[in-house]
């Protein structure tokens, strides 16, 4: 990935004005390079070790996330050289996952500004072993964050510049495609993906993750037949074929993408509505208010999940903010992202007047 002609090319097109998409309330170019208030940073000496216990504090919710974020910053500038870049691209992915978008955007592109190879500890927290892997892993960040905000033709810009290694980054691209409405895109790189179980942060159930998620992706952006072709075998084996609730959840949930009970209604009827999908570890329920035709209120009112990373909080704040499924999933938890996705699916399917058999 050529940073210095991205970059020019970026700064060119971020110039203040509206962003593509007519989805708000969204950050606008100008919103991205707003002044931040950064936390107090708090540096302690760390090594490899220490670098995994800080990144799996925040597993319980977005309080615990947010817990993070001094400590993150403060290792981001202040960690031995070979942690840096690592603690540079976490804090700003978690900034990213907690929609702190003119935080992230502008960590990445400090992260970005630094040339050539430095030196690094990969493979920690789900990251990539090498730095080259790791630039790719911000560039999709980066395009992410630009496109959530329907920044079209930066967005673009970053993906034109990366090429996936993984299964993942295939998904990962598809994803971001599916936040610009480029069905064609989505497809494409979800036909790149297929098969393919590497990359994933969870390395020992990328082959379940990554088909399940898929699935979803494939629906939202409109393609139900590639979602079919997707789920046909990962269905086929069966919610029994392995024990493990990683594998259960993710067969459950597709199954329910798969088979929802009907479409998204395009009129939805005014009132209070329930939805529920398997979880991690067992049914998440969600509470939906429609008024004026439109999603007002969205919170999930029960589960029981042990590692959700703030995405109980942030997927339905995402859903209400952009009157749309098709939102991106929070790292690390992409079974409780997706199950809650699900579960508001189910939950506007009845308040379109339609229910699940």
């Amino acid at each position: 990935m050529k940073m210095m002609p991205f970059f020019f090319f970026l700064w060119t097109i971020l110039s203040p004005g509206e962003p593509v998409s007519a989805r708000s309330p969204l950050l606008t170019p100008e919103d991205l390079n707003r002044p931040v208030s950064w936390p107090a940073p708090q540096t302690v000496p760390v090594t490899r070790q220490d670098a995994h216990r800080v990144a799996f504090r925040g597993y319980r919710d977005e309080d615990a996330v947010r817990s993070t974020l001094p400590q993150l910053y403060g290792l981001s500038r202040g960690a031995p050289l070979d942690l840096r870049p690592y603690f540079e691209v976490k804090v700003a992915n978690t900034y990213a996952d907690l929609d702190e978008d003119a935080a992230a955007f502008q960590l990445l592109e400090k992260f970005f500004e630094r040339k050539g190879n430095r030196p690094y500890q990969g493979g920690i927290d789900g990251f990539p072993e090498t730095f080259e892997g790791l630039r790719r892993r911000a560039g999709l960040l980066l395009a992410r964050v630009l496109a959530r905000n329907g920044i079209k033709e930066a967005s673009e810009a970053v993906l034109g510049g990366l090429t996936p290694v993984t299964g993942y980054e295939a998904l990962l691209i598809a994803e971001i495609y599916m936040l610009l409405g480029d069905g064609d895109a989505v497809k494409h790189h979800l036909v790149q993906a297929s098969g393919k179980s590497d990359g994933h942060p969870d390395s020992r159930w990328g082959h379940a993750f990554i088909p399940m998620r898929g699935i979803q992706i494939a629906r939202a952006a409109g393609r139900d037949s590639l979602a079919a072709a997707w789920g046909a075998g990962f269905i086929r084996k069966g919610r029994d074929a392995e024990i493990r609730p990683q594998w259960r959840a993710s067969w459950d949930i597709a199954a329910r993408t798969l088979d929802p009970g009907g479409p998204v209604p395009k009129i939805l009827i005014d009132g209070t509505y329930e939805g529920s999908c398997p979880g991690f570890d067992g049914d998440i329920r969600v509470r939906l208010e429609i008024e004026g035709g439109r999603i007002s209120a969205l919170r999930v009112t029960a589960q029981a999940e042990s590692r959700p990373y703030g995405a109980l909080t942030v997927i339905p704040r995402r859903i209400l903010k952009h009157q749309s499924l098709a939102v991106d999933a929070v790292t690390g938890a992409t079974v409780t992202s997706s199950a809650v996705i699900a579960a508001a699916e189910d939950a506007l399917i009845r308040a379109g007047g339609g229910k699940r058999p």
